[in-house]
């Protein structure tokens, strides 16, 4: 590659409106993450960045594997 068509490329854009996941909120998901982290749990949701996981906490649901 020459210098000039390196000086050239463009920064790679962000993730599209439809792929993004929103924050997780509501009080099942906080009771959840504040057990998740006070007992310092591993769950397949963290451990895999899982991004329904706002989804799943916010119905009081954790996956484990044991």
């Amino acid at each position: 590659m020459s210098t000039d068509s390196i000086n050239h490329v463009k920064p790679p854009k962000g993730k599209p409106k439809w792929l993004r996941v929103k924050l997780p909120t509501g009080k099942k998901y906080t009771q959840l993450r504040g057990l998740v982290d006070k007992y310092d749990l591993h769950t397949i949701c963290t451990s895999g960045s899982c991004p329904n996981m706002g989804e799943c906490w916010g119905e009081g649901t954790a996956t484990f594997m044991i």
